[in-house]
């Protein structure tokens, strides 16, 4: 509304929509209206903006200035501006309205929440105050609080938590007095070979330790062995990582016997972390799947894969016994935007591998 009575008739109009952001001045004309009209008699009643915000892809609050220009006599040079800001709904602070208008605090306490993904946080930068307590979380991804690089204070008393992911530098308070969490990387995640062949996987350390930290690798069955240094005499089973070179990934070769059974086999492998004092005490599991080559089968390079939205990852096929002729392999099973690519040389997605008794034994990717 209007200030002061007017001499004459004043159109307000309003600007600087965008990033999603849209105005309607008037919702009883089709379109969306961007002026109002104030008269000499009811420029002291208010009439209503309404303001929406488009969904789009980011996880990101965003904020619009719109101006409101008046035009006629006396009010011709009048401007105001109002901050829009938007609360993305993509992150969890937004899904449970506890984002504040600024971005600056979240307070998500007491939601009944028993579980965060890595990306909950995404695109809260400005983020500088956290409020978990008093929900059911008994454990948090490794990587949750990453990006947060403003964060000062987390409060999270009141849940399960034995342990604390990594927490950025600028966090200055913590309500709770835990230990690190750790974990191990293991790359793949599962491992397949054939009968009387082997196969290579790395570990490494998920954080940096206060010390050097020994991964020993223990569940080795009489046909299945590991090796960690091919450089020793013997077969070595464990792995030194140190402060310096904790992220630098480490090859474990597994090699399978043949054996007179027809059947295939799985193995699990333990890996045991320990340092001194205990301070990166962790263990960790890899199934080796060993392939009987009396049979037939395939052999998937990895037991598992992960791809992000809107990206891509690859994984190999080959076959486990020769074939007496050609064999052709078809992946199926695509649904929920996700599909396959077995040859991108070739124009539109193949979804076919060719082996003959020549290639058999030769990898083949699928995208």
């Amino acid at each position: 509304k209007l200030t002061a009575k007017p001499e004459a008739d004043v159109t307000v109009t309003v600007g600087g929509m965008g990033k999603g952001v849209s105005i309607d001045t008037n919702s009883r004309m089709q379109g969306k209206q961007t002026s109002l009209s104030f008269t000499t008699t009811d420029w002291n009643i208010a009439q209503v903006v309404v303001v929406s915000a488009a969904a789009d892809e980011n996880a990101s609050f965003e904020t619009v200035t719109l101006s409101h220009t008046a035009t006629g006599r006396v009010y011709g040079s009048v401007s105001r501006d109002l901050t829009v800001t938007v609360i993305d709904d993509d992150n969890i602070c937004g899904r449970f309205n506890g984002l504040s208008l600024d971005g600056t605090v979240c307070n998500l306490s007491s939601q009944g929440i028993e579980s965060l993904g890595s990306d909950d946080f995404v695109g809260l930068s400005n983020l500088e105050q956290l409020d978990l307590r008093n929900n059911n979380l008994s454990s948090l991804p490794a990587d949750v609080f990453t990006g947060l690089s403003n964060l000062q204070e987390i409060y999270l008393s009141g849940n399960d938590l034995t342990c604390l992911p990594v927490i950025p530098p600028s966090v200055k308070k913590i309500d709770v007095d835990l230990l690190r969490c750790y974990s191990l990387e293991l790359s793949p995640s599962a491992v397949t070979l054939v009968e009387g062949g082997a196969s290579t996987y790395t570990v490494k350390l998920a954080s940096e330790p206060s010390a050097a930290v020994t991964v020993t690798v223990s569940g080795m069955e009489s046909d299945v062995s590991v090796d960690t240094d091919g450089g020793m005499q013997a077969e070595q089973t464990s792995l030194t990582f140190t402060t310096t070179d904790w992220n630098a990934a480490q090859p474990v070769t597994v090699t399978a016997a043949e054996d007179d059974n027809n059947s295939s086999e799985a193995v699990t492998l333990t890996h045991t972390a320990t340092s001194s004092g205990n301070t990166y005490s962790v263990s960790q599991e890899l199934v080796v799947t060993v392939i009987d080559n009396e049979t037939p089968g395939l052999v998937l390079a990895l037991g598992a894969v992960t791809v992000a939205e809107a990206s891509s990852a690859t994984y190999t096929v080959r076959l486990a016994k020769e074939p007496t002729d050609g064999v052709t392999v078809t992946v199926s099973g695509m649904e929920n935007s996700v599909s396959v690519d077995a040859d991108g040389g070739m124009q539109g997605e193949q979804t076919t591998l060719s082996f003959t008794t020549s290639n058999w034994q030769a990898e083949q990717t699928v995208t």
